[in-house]
């Protein structure tokens, strides 16, 4: 009976550690990634500009510059039945301003532009331009590129096209970490 005892207490344990695993490994996080770059009208990048989020929902406010190379991010932002307002200011350029970010759990979001005549201080290489869909290249925290595309039609880029150019994007990232480690002697 001690036998048999102690093995149905350990085949209980691994059976819960299965369990348990198997929830973590599936389980989506609680977590998410926005990140973004600044640039100006001619499409060199702004750094230092001050980047600002606010949860639409509690009021809580986090702070960021961007990068010698324009880029910012917000990483490890709660998820849930709430969204996020995006602000940033730069020296000598009007605030950009983005309401209503809702973010999944483990998602990592780039900004997408419906209508760029919506945002009051938009500036475009052409005046025909109606949407602007920003995908940046990377891998993890480490952003090499981006891919912008404008178009002249409004809400141009739905979520097949944008999870097309999330993939080359992701192709394009697999090239500059693959070109890294060559250059690397690695």
């Amino acid at each position: 009976m001690q036998i048999r005892a102690e093995t149905t207490r350990t085949l209980v344990r691994v059976v819960i550690a299965w369990m348990l695993f198997a929830s973590l490994a599936n389980g989506q996080s609680i977590f998410a990634t926005l990140t973004g770059m600044v640039s100006d009208p001619s499409g060199a990048v702004v750094p230092n500009a001050k980047v600002h989020l606010r949860n639409e929902s509690t009021g809580s406010m986090r702070d960021t510059v961007t990068n010698s190379d324009g880029y910012f991010t917000f990483a490890s932002l709660a998820v849930g039945d709430f969204t996020y307002d995006l602000m940033i200011d730069a020296q000598g350029f009007a605030t950009y301003k983005a309401s209503g970010i809702a973010l999944g759990g483990g998602e990592k979001r780039n900004i997408n532009v419906p209508d760029v005549r919506l945002v009051q201080n938009y500036l475009a290489c052409s005046t025909e331009t109606r949407s602007e869909l920003v995908i940046l290249i990377r891998r993890g925290e480490r952003i090499y590129a981006q891919v912008d595309i404008d178009s002249h039609q409004v809400a141009a880029f739905d979520e097949n096209t944008v999870g097309l150019v999330q993939r080359v994007a992701d192709w394009l990232a697999g090239l500059y970490e693959s070109r890294e480690r060559l250059g690397s002697g690695s």
